[in-house]
């Protein structure tokens, strides 16, 4: 859930990075997302959820997809929130990159060394990782992992710096680390590891040389399409990418309630004094934000 979801797009997500970065390949993409071989039941009691790309939705390829618990929150928080000092919102452009996921920004004191938590009982799908730099630094490895559930909900972390010993264990049957390159070997064995909510999957995030501390963090219902999918001309933008655009959500609001509530302030205050202001209070999927892209440029790429 772009092995990269979609770094073919990848612009330094939301870490506040300036500058572009260099597109990455669609491998792991195709691969986690329902398009390729890699996607393989395990037994015939695994529950495997395909993308079809010709109606353009998700569905259960194999197995019994049980209920989700309704109303959908999540158990715990991704990260401590007296920890962060700014949040990303999903589904914006950033670096003329569209960005299904938000992320957090953690104080500078904390030196990127925080407790990355899994917000529901899900299980492991991959691990990737990767080298990357940011402007003026040296490259730094990084992760990507991706989770989901039997009920159809999906999670993407990214820029994981150090993982727990049991994300590492399966990093390191991944392909070697390459610049700018997420995707896993197509042959890879598929990988299904139940992990419960709260478990800690890494220990520190971001780009230490560069004293830039955040992560990605992006959650996904397959069950549906989102409802901004509804409007034809968003949707015909957003095609190339629909398994994962089609289907992101507004994990903030989905936060317990305390934390969802200093998000949500956390995101609304975001550079109140810049004169971008407008471009970060923007989201496609969460309804408290005022703005939504197809209010600039007629929905195309902007540098946000």
């Amino acid at each position: 859930m772009r092995p990269k979801v979609r770094k073919p797009r990848h612009y330094k997500p939301w870490l506040f990075v300036i500058g572009g970065l260099l597109a990455l390949g669609l491998g792991g993409f195709l691969a986690f997302w329902g398009y390729g071989a890699l996607i393989r039941p395990v037994s015939s009691q695994q529950v495997v959820w395909e993308y079809d790309q010709g109606s353009l939705n998700w569905s259960v390829k194999s197995g019994v997809a049980p209920a989700c618990n309704e109303p959908l929150r999540l158990e715990i928080s991704p990260v401590n929130m007296s920890e962060v000092v700014a949040v990303g919102l999903p589904g914006a452009y950033r670096g003329f990159n569209y960005k299904a996921h938000g992320g957090f920004r953690m104080a500078d004191k904390t030196a990127g060394k925080v407790d990355v938590r899994l917000p529901m009982d899900a299980n492991l799908r991959s691990v990737s990782r990767y080298y990357e730099s940011t402007p003026g630094n040296p490259y730094e490895l990084q992760y990507l992992a991706d989770f989901e559930n039997d009920c159809g909900i999906a999670f993407r972390f990214d820029h994981l710096f150090t993982l727990s010993p049991e994300l590492q264990a399966v990093a390191e049957k991944s392909p070697p680390p390459k610049k700018n390159d997420t995707r896993r070997d197509s042959e890879s064995e598929y990988i299904s590891i139940p992990i419960k909510a709260g478990t800690v999957i890494a220990t520190a995030v971001g780009f230490p040389s560069a004293q830039n501390y955040g992560f990605d963090f992006g959650m996904y219902d397959r069950r549906q399409r989102n409802e901004i999918s509804n409007n034809p001309t968003w949707a015909q933008l957003h095609k190339t990418f629909s398994a994962q655009d089609y289907h992101g959500i507004c994990w903030v609001t989905l936060l317990p309630a305390s934390d969802a509530a200093a998000a949500e302030a956390m995101a609304k205050d975001r550079d109140n004094s810049n004169t971008n202001k407008p471009f970060h209070l923007t989201s496609d999927y969460c309804s408290f934000a005022p703005y939504r892209t197809l209010d600039f440029n007629d929905g195309q790429p902007t540098e946000g």
